[in-house]
């Protein structure tokens, strides 16, 4: 059995996830400076400033590498044979992985990394100048996402979706909201604008929850859209979908796949709305509880006869724990081709 070393931001949805289903060979190790004293702390921020590092590559980022492991992570895994060790970053965590691997490799000789993509790799290139996929691949031995399209153009492991328990949401009033939408504009803004248009006109209740840097349009004719240009509390956006009958997810231009707002739905047994019609190729499809976007008009039944009591066939056969034996799986399929090349 393999024990794998998660790190994740200390505010972001993997932390809250994580620690509402855990599985016990999965440590999660928070933000390097939030364990830090303020002198260092300071410096920190700016040696992985977001806006300084698109200016200029800053130099020497590999001192922060042996503060990568808080203590006690560093106590848990004494003992564990390296091999059996496997360190996974994702999302804005590659800069970590940047600046520890070589670390990691040397204090932990024989040990795993790997590199999870949580939005489609070309929003990364356009958003973080000092992001490269092939520099990534150097440094991970392998790198996996969601999206189809990504694993298809640049040779990504697809990864397996995680189910989680939504138990834990509280929900501020039962099916308050008919279909609520939570994310980021990220060049969407046309197709979320007539989507609520569209909705508005059958007089469904709608809670629109938008962030973007930009004021993408007017609000006049748009009640039910919030607009923000600060980060939203993933413990609010769960709030938010608990209290609905149905989900809108809108994947980008360029994405196609499972995401986080499909596992939301299924978990918390809501109709899902999507523009993807990718999950009719997977074991996830349940037809009563999803309207792909092109059959809005015709499949508006779905919304209006839902049944909460009413659960996803898949629900529950997808955990964590699952989630974890098919990476370890993967880790195996890695280690015995390393083994076979030193034949």
């Amino acid at each position: 059995m393999y024990t794998f070393i998660k790190f994740i931001n200390d505010n972001d949805y993997s932390r809250i996830l994580s620690e509402n289903n855990k599985v016990d060979n999965v440590l999660t190790c928070g933000s390097i400076d939030s364990r830090l004293g303020f002198f260092r702390r300071f410096l920190f921020k700016i040696h992985h400033s977001e806006k300084i590092n698109n200016l200029i590559k800053l130099p020497f980022k590999s001192i922060w590498a042996r503060c990568l492991l808080d203590k006690k992570t560093k106590s848990l895994i004494t003992g564990i044979p390296f091999n059996r060790l496997c360190f996974v970053f994702s999302g804005k965590r590659f800069d970590y992985l940047y600046f520890s691997s070589i670390y990691l490799r040397k204090k932990y000789p024989g040990c795993f990394i790997i590199y999870s993509l949580t939005d489609k790799a070309e929003l990364y290139e356009k958003r973080y100048k000092f992001f490269c996929l092939d520099k990534i691949k150097k440094h991970a031995d392998f790198v996996m996402s969601f999206n189809i399209l990504d694993c298809e153009k640049y040779s990504l492991v697809h990864s397996l979706p995680i189910l989680y328990d939504y138990s834990f949401v509280k929900q501020d009033q039962k099916n308050a909201y008919d279909v609520v939408f939570v994310g980021r504009e990220k060049g969407r803004m046309e197709i979320i604008k007539n989507v609520f248009l569209k909705l508005k006109q059958h007089s469904f209740n709608l809670h629109f929850c938008v962030l973007s840097d930009n004021d993408c349009f007017n609000n006049v004719g748009y009640e039910g859209i919030r607009f923000l240009n600060e980060y939203i509390d993933y413990n609010e956006v769960l709030r938010i979908d608990a209290s609905s009958k149905a989900i809108l997810n809108l994947l980008q231009d360029g994405s196609d796949g499972l995401t986080l707002r499909d596992f939301e739905a299924i978990g918390m047994n809501k109709v899902l709305i999507t523009n993807s019609s990718y999950i009719k190729k997977t074991p996830f499809y349940y037809e009563p509880k999803v309207i792909i976007l092109d059959d809005l008009d015709k499949d508006l039944w779905k919304l209006n006869s839902f049944n909460s009591n009413e659960e996803w066939p898949i629900k529950g056969k997808l955990s964590p724990k699952n989630y974890y034996i098919w990476l370890s799986e993967q880790i195996d399929a890695i280690s015995n081709k390393k083994d076979n090349n030193k034949i």
